[in-house]
């Protein structure tokens, strides 16, 4: 599979992490950072849930 340069519009195969026409340079996102935003989300919503089963255990 491939992705377009969005600076020069190249297909790219997917794990370059630099356009080889252009030199555009492709964000990485570091797999930490996905959990911290997976437990982010836990913790705001676990207060809901937790109001949720009480509404409806009464």
């Amino acid at each position: 599979m491939q992705k377009e340069c969005p600076s020069c519009a190249t297909e790219i195969e997917d794990g370059a992490p630099v356009c080889p026409i252009c030199g555009y340079e492709f964000a990485r996102t570091k797999g930490s950072i996905k959990w911290v935003a997976l437990i982010l989300v836990l913790l705001f919503i676990w207060p809901l849930i937790r109001l949720l089963i009480d509404l409806c255990t009464r």
